[in-house]
């Protein structure tokens, strides 16, 4: 048999060189997806703690301005006055949104993986 089926010495070497390419290939490749998923989840916490101290302040903001809304609908402050049933809207709207809003971006950043 020649050397260029494999089976002689210098065949075997050959073989045995490409079967160490391809490890260190893959190990490579693995060392590389490690670093990329550990890049990736170190971009997945700063993104949490940016859009979370967003997500509260919208919310705080929100929460302000309907309470802001209600005590000017209360007090009739500067002739102010909205009746009972667009109270309860704005209070059942603003209350399923931000709660919707909060579970959509809580779910997103926090995820299960």
């Amino acid at each position: 048999m020649s050397a260029a089926s494999g089976a002689g010495p210098d065949g075997l070497a050959e073989v045995e060189g490409k079967r160490l390419e391809g490890e260190q290939w893959r190990e490579e490749f693995r060392w590389k997806k490690e670093a990329a998923d550990l890049k990736g989840h170190e971009r997945d916490i700063e993104n949490r703690g940016k859009y979370t101290s967003r997500l509260y302040w919208l919310m705080v903001g929100w929460m302000g301005a309907v309470y802001a809304v209600i005590v000017l609908s209360g007090l009739t402050a500067w002739g102010f006055k909205l009746s009972d049933a667009v109270l309860i809207a704005l209070i059942t709207g603003t209350t399923a949104n931000v709660i919707g809003l909060f579970v959509i971006v809580a779910r997103y950043l926090f995820a299960k993986k």
